[in-house]
């Protein structure tokens, strides 16, 4: 009889509450890897005043509202939403958004 896969649901919210060490600096190395991608996004892409790429802030390594382990990123201007989402006026540059893709890319390329 074939071997049957059963999902164990419990071991990812045990994970997300008590994270190995190894997989905290695994997630911090893509969140460092995702505030570098968006901040040369930001110097290419949306560079005036500097506002903007000073304030992608580094990467926290967290909890979000379903209790899964995250790496976020934030950028703090308050320009940031006018530059991720658009405006009528303007199209939206999705920094943060083509930062993650870069990355996951990258990932994929690394066989991670």
């Amino acid at each position: 009889m074939p071997a049957r896969f059963v999902p164990n649901r419990q071991l990812a919210r045990d994970l997300a509450a008590d994270p190995t060490p190894e997989i905290r600096v695994a997630l911090e190395e893509l969140g460092r890897d995702l505030s570098l991608s968006a901040r040369e996004l930001a110097l290419a892409d949306a560079y005036d005043t500097g506002d903007y790429y000073r304030g992608i802030q580094e990467a926290e390594v967290g909890t979000d509202e379903h209790g899964r382990l995250v790496a976020r990123v934030n950028a703090t201007d308050y320009k940031s939403s006018w530059l991720e989402y658009g405006t009528e006026r303007m199209r939206p540059k999705r920094i943060l958004r083509r930062a993650a893709a870069r990355v996951r890319r990258a990932q994929r390329l690394q066989g991670g």
